[in-house]
Parts: C-alpha cells; sequence; structure tokens
C-alpha cells in the first residue's frame, strides 16, 4: 500500500489552516516547552495565515510556511515575553525602598483625582507614553503605503517579502522603503 507524498497539494483554505496550525503547534511546543505559548504562537501563525490565505496558499506548502511562521513568531513572542517580564527594562525603586530591573506597572485605578500616580514608577510610564505619542507622530509622517508597509512588517509582523507582495511592490523595494521609514521615524523621535 502506497502512502500520499509529504508534499500533497492542499485546495481548501480549512484544510490548509488545519495543518498549518497543527504543525506550528508542534514546532511551537518543541521549541517553548509551554503548550499555553504554544497555543498562543499558534494561533499568531493561523491569523497570520488567514489574513493573506490565497496568496499563501499558491506560494507555501504547508508544513514549510508553518515553519517559517513559527522561527518568525517565535522572536517576536520572546522579545515581548522579555518586555512583559521587565527583562532589560529600567530599575526602579518599589514602595519598601529595594531597587530592581523590570518595569512598574501602573494601574489606572491608582490614578487620584488631581492626576496624579501614586506610585514610584510614575516617572517611567509617563515617558513610555510619551514615546508612544512620539512613534505614532512620526508614523503619521509617512505616505500611506509606507505606513501600511511599517503595520505590516512591525506590527503585523509579515515578512518584508509577505507585507511587499500584498502592497504590490517588489522586496527591494519594500526593503529600502522601510529603511527610509527608520531614518524618518528615528529622525522625528530623537527630535522630540
Amino acid at each position: 500500500m502506497k502512502s500520499e507524498p509529504a508534499n500533497f497539494t492542499i485546495h481548501s483554505s480549512e484544510t490548509y489552516v488545519k495543518v498549518v496550525i497543527r504543525r506550528a503547534f508542534t514546532l511551537a511546543l518543541s521549541k517553548t516547552g509551554h503548550r499555553a505559548d504554544s497555543d498562543d504562537i499558534a494561533q499568531i501563525v493561523g491569523i497570520q495565515f488567514l489574513s493573506d490565505a490565497d496568496n499563501i496558499m499558491a506560494t507555501y506548502e504547508p508544513e514549510v510556511f508553518a515553519a517559517v511562521a513559527v522561527k518568525n513568531r517565535i522572536n517576536d513572542f520572546h522579545r515581548t515575553e522579555r518586555v512583559q517580564t521587565g527583562s532589560g527594562a529600567r530599575l526602579h525603586k518599589d514602595p519598601d525602598g529595594t531597587v530592581r530591573s523590570g518595569r512598574k506597572n501602573v494601574i489606572l485605578e491608582t490614578v487620584t483625582e488631581h492626576g496624579e500616580v501614586p506610585l514610584a514608577g510614575h516617572v517611567d510610564f509617563a515617558s513610555d507614553l510619551i514615546d508612544s505619542i512620539e512613534l505614532l507622530e512620526a508614523i503619521a509622517l509617512l505616505d500611506p503605503i509606507d505606513q501600511q508597509l511599517v503595520r505590516d512588517v512591525f506590527i503585523e509582523g509579515f515578512s518584508v517579502t509577505d507585507a511587499a507582495r500584498r502592497l504590490g511592490l517588489g522586496r527591494s523595494g519594500a526593503s529600502r522603503r522601510l529603511t527610509a521609514a527608520r531614518r524618518v521615524i528615528s529622525g522625528h523621535v530623537m527630535a522630540a
């Protein structure tokens, strides 16, 4: 009895996404060792597939797409995890006087009626808020195609090639536009 080859053609997006999510979960589990984290990564990969299903199905086998997408998402996931746990963040002083690295979390309910935040980390929160506003202002300076390109690559997590294809650009042209956009953003944020 002959078995079906590994690189069979899948015609329905439902079947394709099932294969992608199963493979993404397995790969993520082997890299993270945590089922919950692997499930999150598999969901992100599934969402990425659904955002451009026809193009991805025409270009990649499900196993290949899952492997590449998991590799990209796992780096983003670890980076986000480091930010959330405070790795590499500034030092701050806890209310008991101990100094540790990490971010001071400011809960909106702690803001007093005078707009003050009665926590030692309010300066860190305020500077992060200002940085976010400056970043949004810098992105607003870009033309609409560059804004979409920045959003697709840095927020949605698409590769430069996939983002370029979605916008009808070549990969090298999109890469040049991203480099120019980074310069505009850095120049605006540094100047502010």
